[in-house]
């Protein structure tokens, strides 16, 4: 939902300047629309992009540079300088901070320099990664955040609040809400008269409108973000993203450390890809590897004392640990690299 609001702005400021409304005139009156993002965009940039009424067709695939992890600025420089000569709308540029198969973070700065220079809004899907940036050993990696256009955290992420919070941050407040204006009913009042004391919780509904989400009626999801920064506070959110990101990089060096397992991607937050690698197989087809992979995590997960996720990282399938629990310890970390080492030596061994 935050990355449907977030892009719904994008689209509503893309048609404003160019002298159409498609909140009102609908996405059709913005000229062949594009968005741009590489491949490892969520799955959700494309389904808003079709609830919008833009379509997957929009949707435009930038490279990735020599890393293979990341956008390769200069192809997307490229790409809108194309478009945009051949009469498509550049709508927005989507820079991923935390890739959700390896955590990997675009290079946002460069992607927003490329989109202003062009007037083009620059969206950040932080939906994992964005709590990254309280760590200062990464924080250079997210720019400027304080000159993106928008981003969209999942506070049920990495601040473990329940399930189904998303926030959507917009600079331009009042555009953000022309992107979703209704019809407004003559029974609610939504703009706030005073910042003191209302007589009664009834007379003002605060900040934010039914302008604000794509929801009418909602459950106060806010609540549980409050909550969960009452108990703990800023210093122990940017205490757990740090053990966090300690705990991916404690098993990268376990992994270094052992023959029997290879590193597939080096983390950069809270995510560490790795499979383990049997004796004498260096000359088994690629297929052989994950099958034997899937059955080392399958075999993990059913003892239960680990309970990893898995990708698919260049064409590798990879044990993918993400490390997000808020009683997650390096204890853990050591445990499931213990456990995958145990499991992939029993299954060698039939």
């Amino acid at each position: 939902m935050a990355n449907l609001i977030c892009l719904g702005a994008a689209r509503q400021h893309a048609g404003e300047r160019i002298g159409v409304n498609p909140t009102e005139q609908g996405a059709g009156c913005i000229p062949q629309p594009r968005v741009y993002a590489t491949a490892s965009l969520h799955d959700v940039g494309v389904r808003a992009l079709s609830v919008l009424g833009l379509g997957a067709v929009a949707m435009r695939t930038v490279p990735m540079d020599a890393s293979r992890r990341r956008a390769d600025s200069e192809a997307l420089e490229r790409m809108i300088d194309a478009d945009i000569a051949a009469g498509c709308t550049p709508v927005a540029v989507i820079a991923t901070a935390g890739d959700v198969r390896t955590g990997t973070v675009d290079p946002v700065d460069r992607m927003l320099r490329i989109a202003h220079d062009r007037g083009v809004w620059l969206h950040v899907d932080g939906a994992y990664g964005g709590f990254g940036v309280l760590d200062e050993r990464v924080r250079s990696l997210y720019g400027d955040m304080g000159a993106i256009d928008s981003l969209a955290v999942d506070p049920h992420k990495w601040m473990a609040v329940p399930l189904g919070c998303g926030a959507a941050i917009v600079r331009d407040g009042a555009l953000q809400q022309r992107s979703l204006v209704i019809g407004r009913p003559d029974f609610h009042h939504f703009d706030p008269a005073t910042r003191a004391d209302v007589g009664s919780p009834f007379d003002e509904f605060g900040e934010g409108s039914l302008y604000s989400s794509v929801d009418f009626s909602a459950r106060s999801r806010s609540l549980t973000v409050w909550a969960a920064l009452k108990e703990i506070g800023m210093d122990g959110m940017r205490a757990r993203v740090r053990r966090h990101l300690d705990c991916a990089r404690r098993v990268a060096e376990l992994v270094r450390m052992n023959d029997r397992l290879e590193l597939v991607a080096e983390p950069e937050l809270s995510i560490c890809c790795f499979r383990y690698i049997p004796a004498g197989s260096s000359r088994e087809p690629s297929t052989v590897l994950d099958k034997f992979n899937e059955a080392v995590l399958k075999g993990i997960r059913a003892r239960g004392l680990s309970v990893p996720s898995s990708a698919v990282v260049d064409e590798k399938f990879v044990i993918r640990p993400a490390f997000v629990g808020p009683n997650t310890e390096i204890a853990d970390a050591e445990l499931l690299v213990r456990e995958v080492l145990a499991m992939g030596d029993q299954l060698s061994a039939r």
